[in-house]
This record gives structure tokens, C-alpha cells and sequence, in this order.
């Protein structure tokens, strides 16, 4: 399963990026003291801005000044993005994952003809998804169980040794 490893291993290499990028720059945010709040709020989006603040004309000037704050923390955020590759290393985990996607379709449109047919596809999809739960959860400690006696009985029924 030399594409599921390609997988994992762009998802680990995005992964650092992202806490680079985080590190170095935190995210685009502002924080907003509206009159009718106790506390201060931290906002991330514009969309943000313009609920808790209002339409109104008596906050036009900290909408447009939190907004600016905004955009300059977005153009950092960016800038550092592009210096260090999150946003291409990203896209490149998305392609790899729908690849695996369209691999594992594959693989699994045609009936297996033997137990190692039966084993390879069920392998194909405990590394498929059992990242997606617990994986001493069921079903997965089960399947993986399942998967362990077909291949042994797969070796007894071919004559090769047990694994």
C-alpha cells in the first residue's frame, strides 16, 4: 500500500507546516470590545466583526478598524504561507488522499478471486479508515482479528508457512 503511505506521510509533512505557520504567526484574529459585553472577544472572520458590532453607524469606524487588523494579520498569514509551503503541501495531501480514494474504488469494484483477494481488500480497508475512529474500538479490533485469520488460513490452505 505504497499510496496510503504517501498519505500518511504528506499529512505528517502539511501537519508541521501548519504548526510552523502557527508558531510563527498565530491566527488572524482581533479582539472586540463591544459596549453591551463584560469581556473582550477574539474574532477570526470579518462575518465576526459585522455580528458582534452591528450595522449601525456608531460602530462603523472599530468595524473598519478591527477589518484592517484583519486583513494585515491575513496578508502576514499568507505571506508566511507562501514562504513555507502549508497551503501547497495541503493541496498536495487533498490530491494524494483522492488518488487513494480512486485506488481503493478500484480495488474494491472487483471480487476478490481467492482468501488473498479477500485479505488484500479488507487490509485496503482497515488502512483506509480506521484512522477515522478509536481504533480499539469496534469494529476495528475485530476486522483486524477477521484479517489476521483469513491470511493464516489463506498460509494453512496454500501450504506456506503460518505468519
Amino acid at each position: 500500500m505504497a499510496a496510503h503511505k504517501k498519505v500518511e506521510a504528506q499529512c505528517r509533512a502539511q501537519q508541521r507546516l501548519e504548526r510552523r505557520l502557527v508558531a510563527a504567526m498565530g491566527f488572524p484574529r482581533v479582539e472586540i470590545r463591544a459596549a453591551a459585553m463584560e469581556q473582550p472577544v477574539m474574532v477570526f472572520t470579518a462575518g465576526a466583526v459585522d455580528s458582534l458590532l452591528g450595522g449601525g453607524a456608531e460602530t462603523a469606524d472599530a468595524r473598519r478598524e478591527a477589518k484592517a487588523i484583519l486583513r494585515a494579520q491575513q496578508q502576514a498569514w499568507d505571506a508566511m504561507d507562501e514562504r513555507l509551503g502549508y497551503s501547497r503541501a495541503r493541496r498536495a495531501e487533498v490530491e494524494a488522499e483522492a488518488h487513494l480514494d480512486k485506488l481503493a474504488a478500484a480495488l474494491w469494484t472487483e471480487p476478490a478471486g481467492s482468501i488473498a483477494g479477500i485479505v488484500a481488500n479488507l487490509h485496503a480497508v482497515v488502512l483506509r479508515y480506521e484512522d477515522e475512529g478509536p481504533r480499539n474500538e469496534p469494529p476495528w479490533r475485530q476486522i483486524r482479528s477477521i484479517l489476521i485469520d483469513l491470511t493464516r488460513l489463506d498460509a494453512t490452505s496454500s501450504g506456506r508457512p503460518k505468519p
